[in-house]
């Protein structure tokens, strides 16, 4: 997915085209097309990548907490439409993760201002690794009663006040 951080009133038509097609439209298109085949095969698994500010929200976040809401309600809606031909739909929802996006983030702010973002983590910023260890399990055969749902992997950021 993408970012886009800029006031409501800053946001263009271009802006808003762009990170609809791929933070929305291109999860929603890829199951569209999955997923049939999924249920031919008599079972599948899907995991869609939501965002920490689906959850919660920040200033200058209206646009990406747009698409990244709508990828829930895609979520559960098609859950619901795929659970009798066992295909489990989840998403998560992960918060500060060390990824290119977010260093480039980071970087942005300035130390003291970054550092304060890395304090708000009780369990620290998270590691690729550790959103691959969910979606590990949501795609295993130990998660084979849970669908439709949102799991929010953040280090304990969106918790605190």
């Amino acid at each position: 997915g993408i970012n886009i951080i800029k006031s409501q009133k800053e946001i263009t038509t271009d802006d808003y085209d762009k990170i609809q097609r791929i933070n929305l439209e291109a999860p929603y298109r890829i199951s569209q097309k999955l997923i049939p085949k999924m249920a031919n095969n008599g079972e599948g698994k899907v995991v869609n990548i939501a965002s920490i500010w689906s959850v919660i929200s920040k200033i200058h976040r209206s646009l990406y907490s747009t698409t990244k809401t709508g990828l829930l309600g895609m979520t559960r809606s098609t859950a619901l439409e795929w659970a009798s031909k066992n295909i489990l739909v989840n998403s998560i929802s992960p918060g500060f993760v060390k990824t290119e996006m977010t260093n480039e983030f980071l970087g942005s702010l300035g130390e003291q201002a970054s550092q304060d973002v890395i304090n708000r983590h009780p369990l620290g910023i998270g590691m690729p690794e550790d959103v691959a260890n969910l979606i590990h399990f949501l795609i295993s055969d130990n998660s084979r009663w849970i669908t439709g749902q949102s799991l929010v992997i953040d280090g304990g950021f969106s918790i605190q006040g």
